[in-house]
């Protein structure tokens, strides 16, 4: 992931200063159930993750569904500025030739190109069908492949797929290699311009207030893209109202009770206030889902992210910025990551991202 990396006065010119104070709201209620009861989880939470938003924050765990939400938060107007310095700002770069990998690394590569190119009509190479017979190996690097590709194969050619949140359209130039008819919807200005730099369907704009046309779409995506809300059950009543029936949604977010989070605390990579204005654990994502229509709504674990979320937590933990270059993992390290990878694949649960595919009920 590419980010913009401040120098160190920046930095702390950007934690000292205060949000505006006229740039705030508050929130009375839990905006995923409405419960008013709460606890405070965190206080004096800051902007650990792009050193770009300013202020303090105050994380609140809802005792109604147990998901967590910013109070007192940015408003729709103010959000922007924590977004000055932002990954899905560049333009999306097509990639150099890289020279084919010899021994175990070039069989890995073979091997993911070959499912790659049977589950999703890709046409990568070089690729072996040999997948099939590695399957136990495989396991949990296809999930993780599958939750990259948002589980979703196009059920014919031209079938239409809305990237919501799109950033520079890295997502939407693979899933046009899918077969899908893509098309982006995105808040930032830069990202937008980006994405239609290089020739995708990208038009600005955000949940719940799209002014998409109903019944369009064949599948939408929201990856990591709710916890971004201010409103997500009137944004999921929008992703339902613009799914065409018989539609899936895709949505993906990182999980508030994982075990990573557990051991990181106020320093896990998850939190990164105050773009994340709500934090979901499974039974509340699979509930708002169903309460904004969606019927059936199934859950999946495993993302492959163990291993780089216990690096960005450390790291923000020691006091340096997530992306920055550290030592590697130690093996119990290594290995837990490859535990906690596993239990998810069984209990979606324990994840460190939550996923969930939701279908618009047929006519």
């Amino acid at each position: 992931m590419a980010c913009t990396i401040m120098n160190h006065h920046e930095e702390m010119d950007a934690l000292e200063q205060r949000w505006p104070k006229d740039g705030l709201e508050s929130v009375q209620a839990c905006p995923v159930c409405g419960e008013t009861r709460r606890e405070t989880l965190y206080e004096r939470l800051t902007d650990r993750v792009f050193f770009c938003a300013p202020g303090e924050w105050t994380l609140h765990r809802c005792l109604g569904c147990r998901s967590a939400y910013l109070d007192p938060r940015p408003t729709p107007d103010t959000i922007a500025l924590a977004y000055r310095h932002y990954f899905t700002h560049e333009s999306p770069q097509t990639k150099a030739a890289v020279k084919p990998k010899n021994g175990l690394a070039g069989l890995k590569d073979r091997l993911r190109n070959g499912y790659l190119n049977h589950r999703y009509n890709l046409t990568l190479q070089p690729a072996s069908p040999l997948w099939r017979l590695a399957a136990p190996w495989f396991s949990i690097r296809r999930t993780g492949i599958d939750r990259w590709l948002r589980n979703f194969a196009a059920p014919y050619p031209g079938a239409r797929l809305l990237d919501v949140g799109c950033g520079n359209g890295t997502f939407l130039r693979l899933a046009s290699r899918m077969g899908w008819e893509v098309h982006g919807l995105e808040p930032d200005p830069s990202a937008a311009a980006a994405a239609r730099s290089a020739g995708l369907q990208v038009q600005e704009g955000h949940l719940p207030d799209t002014h998409l046309p109903s019944d369009y779409f064949d599948a939408v995506i929201l990856s990591h893209v709710i916890e971004h809300l201010h409103d997500p059950i009137r944004s999921l009543q929008e992703v339902y109202r613009i799914l065409a029936p018989g539609g899936k949604l895709y949505a993906c977010t990182p999980n508030l009770e994982s075990p990573l989070h557990r051991r990181f605390t106020r320093h896990w990579r998850g939190l990164e206030p105050p773009r994340h204005l709500v934090l979901f654990n499974l039974r509340s994502l699979v509930s708002v889902c169903r309460r904004s229509g969606f019927n059936p709504v199934a859950a999946h674990g495993g993302s492959g992210s163990a291993a780089w979320i216990t690096t960005a937590s450390r790291n923000i933990e020691c006091g340096a910025a997530p992306w920055e270059s550290a030592s590697k993992l130690a093996l119990v390290d290594r290995l837990r990551a490859l535990g906690l990878e596993l239990g998810a694949t069984f209990r979606p649960d324990w994840g460190e991202e939550l996923g969930v595919i939701a279908t618009k009920t047929p006519m």
